[in-house]
């Protein structure tokens, strides 16, 4: 009767417990405090801890910009596929807000590649718009669509080169991207390739059928 008595009591007193350790790890990530976000979680709070107004944790640090307190809660174990009240994905918020470490872990974790917003734009052309290129590198691996054409025309492939993004546009390149696409202006993407001396993808290219 007495363990019963003790066991009740434990369990009773373990539900505060927890409510403060996620209280506390909602005030310290909306503050970007690295070290105490990872005492917490290392201390059993949850990653998806939600606050009085119903954010999550991961919600609070895309909101106050928290780059690194991002990637490490969707480290911890996040859900990668949030959503805000409003329908649109932590990914997509992260991505607006230039949080380049974030946004990749959430696409390394499992967040939608293939995810467009209220203006037709998929989250490579933002990511790219943003010169967000770690992300933009690892929503191609993850299956992101490398002909993708943006609402103002333009071709992934042609943008990652004309904003120097050497790396993102080999990884297009290797996924599958038209190699012979064009821009306004009727220049292709290997004379944008040579205008800017990026040997590797030029060589790279012209492997492809770059003419």
């Amino acid at each position: 009767m007495k363990k019963n008595i003790l066991l009740s009591l434990l369990i009773i007193l373990s539900f505060p417990l927890f409510a403060d350790i996620n209280s506390d790890l909602i005030y310290y990530v909306v503050r970007g405090n690295e070290t105490k976000v990872l005492e917490l979680l290392d201390n059993g709070a949850d990653p998806n801890a939600e606050g009085e107004d119903g954010r999550t944790a991961l919600h609070r640090a895309i909101l106050n910009r928290h780059d690194s307190v991002g990637e490490i809660l969707v480290n911890a174990g996040a859900d990668p596929s949030g959503v805000d009240r409003d329908g649109d994905t932590y990914l997509y918020l992260a991505i607006l807000r230039d949080l380049d470490f974030t946004a990749t872990a959430l696409v390394n974790h499992g967040a939608n590649p293939h995810a467009i917003n209220l203006y037709g734009n998929n989250m490579l052309f933002l990511a790219l718009s943003r010169n967000l290129e770690t992300t933009a590198i690892a929503l191609v691996r993850a299956g992101a669509e490398p002909n993708t054409i943006g609402s103002n025309g333009t071709h992934v492939l042609i943008m990652a080169i004309s904003l120097g993004m050497a790396e993102a546009a080999e990884q297009l390149v290797l996924h599958g991207a038209d190699v012979n696409i064009k821009d306004h202006n009727g220049y292709t993407a290997l004379k944008r390739a040579e205008w800017r001396g990026y040997f590797n993808l030029i060589e790279l290219m012209k492997e492809r059928g770059a003419e």
